[in-house]
């Protein structure tokens, strides 16, 4: 897919790579340079599990004025991720920016932003889809059983998808409820695994318009990263469709 990316980063070491890795991927940039330095992490792993320590620099500071209206009318799907200390209004901003002119868009918070940013599902009201894990699904709606969780979500998106790790994904609609069990691999690094699932289940699903091809083909595509080290999988769709035909569930 043609793809792009709206974030700030610094000037700076870790700026410049992400410029050159953004460019030899093909991945248009929309990137404003910020005072403070990019963001980075360190990744305490064991066991394939992950403990991130996290400086979010420059990609904090995104700004309601760096959403330019071109960049929502000239694309066909948005994925709102976390958005920093105004992400909040930046969500706003995107969905009636999506509204306006017809696009698929995707909410995909953090927990952090979740738990910072209160009455986040106000934003939203008959959104395409949202997808969180366990973890977050429980926290935006304060719900302990999942299935209340989603009857919540549901009253904001027309889908809604929890990951559930090594167990799978579950997906609602207002008639369906699917549950797909994940790919049991040896886990090398859970890194990107996430937003691995994502952006999968976006791509296939908004070509084929299938949620159960399209939650396999997600969790394909997660399994893959996590049999590698790093978070970027360089995965072709016919690989993880040959992936999916060798892994038949």
């Amino acid at each position: 897919n043609e793809v792009s990316l709206v974030s700030r980063i610094g000037k700076d070491l870790y700026g410049n790579y992400i410029l050159d890795f953004l460019k030899k991927h093909k991945v248009k940039s929309y990137l404003v340079y910020d005072k403070e330095n990019t963001g980075f992490s360190v990744i305490l792993m064991k066991d394939g599990e992950k403990i991130a320590l996290v400086s979010k620099g420059a990609s904090e500071n995104l700004e309601v004025k760096d959403i330019k209206e071109e960049y929502v009318k000239n694309s066909d799907v948005i994925i709102a991720t976390s958005c920093g200390k105004n992400s909040f209004q930046i969500y706003k901003k995107l969905f009636e920016l999506s509204k306006k002119y017809n696009k698929f868009f995707v909410f995909n918070p953090s927990i952090s932003v979740i738990r910072r940013e209160k009455n986040l599902l106000k934003i939203f009201k008959d959104a395409e889809l949202i997808i969180l894990n366990e973890e977050e699904a429980k926290e935006i709606t304060k719900k302990k059983s999942l299935n209340l969780a989603a009857k919540v979500l549901l009253k904001h998106f027309k889908r809604v998808i929890i990951t559930l790790g090594k167990k799978g994904a579950i997906y609602f609609d207002e008639k369906n409820k699917i549950f797909q069990k994940a790919y049991k691999v040896k886990v090398v690094s859970t890194i990107g695994a996430g937003d691995s699932f994502t952006s999968a289940f976006v791509h296939y699903y908004f070509k084929t318009r299938n949620v159960k091809e399209s939650l396999k083909f997600a969790n394909a595509y997660a399994a893959i990263n996590v049999m590698n080290f790093g978070s970027v999988v360089e995965a072709k769709e016919y690989e993880v469709l040959e992936f999916m035909r060798k892994f038949r569930q």
